[in-house]
């Protein structure tokens, strides 16, 4: 049976604009090594952070809207897992 990561990122969040938001996930591994750590912010379908031993990383929204946390982690056995994350970023500090 193939053993994939688990992978999680956190609740869906709100964040005031201009904030820097720090994103650590927890991941449980699988059969093999974690290989490559993946973070996309934009759709532009082009990775905005990728590490091969550190998968935390930062990002400030600076504009007010809603925004996506893709991560995305591939083992040494070449099984990927990943995880979505909901950014609101508002103008004035959420309650």
């Amino acid at each position: 049976m193939k053993s994939v990561p688990l992978v999680t990122i956190g609740r869906d969040t709100a964040i005031k604009a201009g904030v820097r938001m720090i994103f650590k996930p927890n991941i449980t591994k699988s059969c093999g090594t974690i290989k490559r750590y993946e973070w996309k912010f934009n759709d532009d379908g082009k990775p905005d952070y990728v590490s091969d031993d550190n998968p935390n990383t930062s990002r400030v929204f600076f504009r007010p809207g809603k925004y996506h946390a893709r991560f995305r982690v591939v083992d040494s056995n070449g099984n990927e897992a990943g995880a979505i994350q909901t950014i609101s970023v508002v103008n004035e500090q959420p309650e």
